[in-house]
């Protein structure tokens, strides 16, 4: 499992130097943060207490916030990389002041395609870190390297089918920026135009101006990593342990379980692929579609995405043109199967038009309830 070469983009931590930003940093406090923390595990199939004594790797750490729920279960040993200096003295404050408790702490600054380590941990955590990398299928297979057999590696996914509420968002900054005088003008603008959409969502656990920059100015690379891409790729010493959201139905039986693996892999792509659209909108019912309706879809996601980089690279009015098309189609091809996903769009067709002709005060109605589920996890189990 060598990548071949691969290069890290170091285009996350040299935006988040350069505006001061640490991310990961929560503003709920731990016991909801908690919460949190114990279902997105339990949807893993991680049992937190398990965790007592053994060792774990993160990359890419961020704030260390997230690390809190890891520590408060006894593990042996966290061990960190993280390629932000502002991120270490996050964590570092943390670890000083004892947060991590009594766990043993390391810290590793620098590369993770250039981390290095003889120790195979028990669990490998990588959060919001492999899409957008320049090669993600090298970055997981890289990562994956450090877990110890029967070890768990989890990681997180996103598909330009699962981001588009938010490529449609970001496509107004062009707009937006044509009409500001300044970036903190920018950001506030941005923040009230958004907020009806963000408290449409709720659960919001981050400051609006803080989302605003991570997901509206950032500059993006390409997002694509599905899980059926991360379960391919790891499938030659992995299987799919869980997910979040979970999509895996297994009614195969242990006692047929022959050798190594047990076809998990091979179901789990198969209820994938059929249930992908639901990753649309977080508010449908997950339904299976024909893999015909989900390839056309996805064809037109994928030309929605390419609009978005040709938009804020020249935000020509030709491309709004076409990008309302776009929009057109997807909401004709949703509206028997998810009315009020098609209904959104729709919305969304008459206020990005709006707004193309100067009207700021714009009602998107039922698109500001509109969101994808943006990032998904999934968690494999090393068997070989």
């Amino acid at each position: 499992m060598n990548p071949s070469n691969p290069t890290f983009s170091k285009s996350f931590i040299d935006y988040y130097s350069a505006k001061g930003l640490v991310p990961g940093v929560q503003n709920d406090d731990n016991l909801r943060l908690f919460q949190r923390r114990r279902g997105l595990y339990s949807h893993l199939g991680i049992v937190p207490r398990l965790l007592q004594d053994r060792k774990v790797l993160e990359f890419g750490p961020g704030s260390g916030d997230y690390a809190l729920f890891t520590a408060s279960h006894d593990p042996q040993l966290i061990q960190f990389v993280e390629g932000s200096n502002d991120c270490v003295a996050s964590i570092e404050e943390k670890r000083d002041s004892g947060q991590f408790g009594s766990c043993e702490i390391g810290i590793h600054l620098g590369d993770i395609l250039e981390y290095e380590d003889p120790e195979l941990y028990d669990v490998v955590l990588c959060e919001g870190t492999i899409p957008g990398q320049d090669d993600p299928l090298a970055f997981t297979r890289h990562i994956a390297k450090f877990v110890a057999p029967g070890g768990v590696l989890v990681i997180t996914n996103a598909t330009r089918l699962s981001l588009l509420s938010d490529v449609c968002r970001r496509i107004v900054l062009p707009i937006f920026q044509s009409h500001a005088n300044s970036e903190d003008e920018l950001i506030q603008s941005l923040v009230d135009h958004f907020t009806p959409d963000l408290d449409a969502l709720g659960n919001v656990s981050r400051s609006y101006s803080n989302w605003v920059m991570d997901i509206i100015i950032h500059p993006w690379h390409d997002i694509q990593f599905s899980i059926a891409e991360s379960i391919e790729i790891l499938s030659d010493q992995f299987e799919i342990l869980g997910s979040s959201p979970r999509f895996l139905s297994d009614w195969s039986w242990y006692k047929a379980i022959d050798g190594d693996f047990s076809g998990i892999n091979e179901r789990a792509l198969k209820s994938y692929r059929e249930l992908e659209l639901s990753l649309l909108d977080c508010r449908a019912v997950p339904q299976a579609f024909p893999l015909e309706t989900v390839e056309e879809f996805t064809q037109l996601t994928n030309s929605a995405y390419q609009l978005h980089d040709a938009l804020l690279q020249n935000p020509e009015e030709k491309y709004y043109e076409e990008f309302l098309k776009n929009i057109k189609l997807l909401s004709g091809l949703l509206i028997e199967r998810m009315p009020d996903t098609a209904k959104a769009l729709q919305d969304y067709h008459q206020g990005l038009s709006d707004l193309l002709n100067g009207k700021f005060n714009t009602d998107f109605g039922e698109f500001c309830s509109f969101w994808g589920r943006g990032q998904q996890y999934s968690s494999y189990i090393r068997v070989r």
